[in-house]
């Protein structure tokens, strides 16, 4: 049975101060430190650097030199990834930010719980999901279910929201794209926030991990 691995870090005032800022920025490639640097939201930027201080923890953690992030390339529709390693995906939300990695091809989602208003959430949603978000007895957490299983599933992918969400049917957490089967794995983060990774692999092993920088 194939494994994913997921990482996560939990963020808080101290790590975002200026001076850890600069010192984590500095030990990314520069190219990186670019990328980072142009996001207009300082929350933004904390959030990438966060993503990729995962990226070289789990380079490390898997046998590989953090200096395989000198090599990070770039798909045509902006999905990152390093030759010669694994595949990775990174999410963040609020004040958590996820890298999953796996053999495979993978995206990871996580979104904080919100307040919706069901009717504006309809270009994103299947006729069935639309009717499933009306009967639910927590409307905000099922939406959240519901986006972030498709959001996980286009990142997968490499597609991102250029893949109409309204036409994406999840059922029994597995997708069909393609004559390609996609599969949801749900992660227990935090009660506040709803996360999902997909992948091709059905029933993987997931080990999930906290990491305090």
């Amino acid at each position: 049975m194939e494994t994913i691995n997921v990482y996560y870090t939990k963020l808080n005032n101290k790590i975002i101060s200026e001076r850890i800022f600069n010192t984590y920025l500095l030990s990314l490639p520069y190219l990186l430190q670019k990328k980072i640097r142009r996001l207009k939201r300082e929350k933004s930027q904390i959030h990438s650097l966060i993503g990729y201080k995962l990226v070289q923890y789990a380079l490390s953690e898997n046998g590989f030199s953090i200096s395989y992030l000198l090599n990070i390339e770039f798909e045509k529709e902006g999905k990152p990834f390093i030759p010669d390693t694994f595949n990775f995906n990174i999410s963040h939300s609020e004040n958590i930010v996820v890298c999953s990695i796996s053999s495979k091809k993978i995206g990871v989602d996580i979104e904080k719980i919100r307040k919706i208003n069901v009717e504006n959430m309809t270009p994103f949603l299947t006729t069935q999901e639309y009717n499933k978000l009306l009967n639910s007895r927590n409307t905000d957490i099922e939406f959240a279910n519901i986006w972030t299983k498709k959001e996980a599933f286009v990142k997968a992918i490499g597609k991102g929201m250029s893949i109409n969400f309204a036409n994406i049917n999840i059922s029994n957490n597995k997708i069909s794209y393609l004559n390609n089967n996609w599969f949801l794995q749900k992660l227990e983060i935090d009660n506040s926030y709803v996360s999902f990774v997909s992948t091709s692999i059905e029933k993987p092993i997931v080990n999930l991990k906290c990491v305090d920088f």
